[in-house]
């Protein structure tokens, strides 16, 4: 797999760009160019494969709730308000529902980088910009409890997925 930023390049020089971080088509199949409006059309009617999710289904949500295990996914929706179950393929269950108004999406990932980044990647493609993973995790600390709650602030990138969004070098640490 290319780095994204290999992708990015690779994707400018046929009919796609990138702005605000996102990538847009910005030519029809012949190369024509396309107006604002037929974009939008465009990223409306595409469909986050693996997700069965689309822009008209998720209503404007920028925010995901990414628990692991998609047996979560009711769980934590049942905390939002007029929450109701959009699809649920393999791994992929997914929920929207709103927080003081706002629509948000609970989505599971499944285990492991890979899963991870084909959720995380689709959910972008569908103007999803913000990911919060909620789920277990592990610690080495002897003063964490089993039933703490941890807000993490750094990873260990010892995995192969995460070198598609980051070089290696950049940070993990915020």
């Amino acid at each position: 797999w290319p780095r994204a930023e290999e992708r990015t390049r690779q994707r400018r020089g046929g009919g796609v760009a990138e702005r605000s971080g996102r990538l847009q088509q910005t030519a029809d199949a012949a190369g024509a160019p396309t107006t604002e409006s037929q974009q939008t059309e465009i990223r409306a009617m595409s469909i986050a494969h693996h997700l069965q999710l689309n822009t008209d289904k998720i209503r404007g949500a920028k925010v995901a709730l990414l628990p692991g295990d998609p047996f979560r996914v009711q769980n934590i929706a049942k905390h939002l308000e007029d929450a109701s179950e959009l699809a649920h393929v393999r791994e992929f269950m997914s929920y929207l529902g709103t927080i003081e108004g706002d629509p948000v999406l609970v989505v599971s990932t499944g285990c492991g980088g890979p899963s991870v980044s084909i959720c995380v990647e689709e959910l972008a493609q569908i103007g999803v910009d913000t990911f919060i993973r909620v789920g277990s995790t592990g610690a080495i600390q002897d003063y964490i409890d089993v039933s703490d709650v941890v807000i993490s602030n750094a990873a260990v990138r010892l995995d192969g997925a995460s070198k598609s969004f980051a070089p290696i070098e950049y940070p993990a640490v915020s």
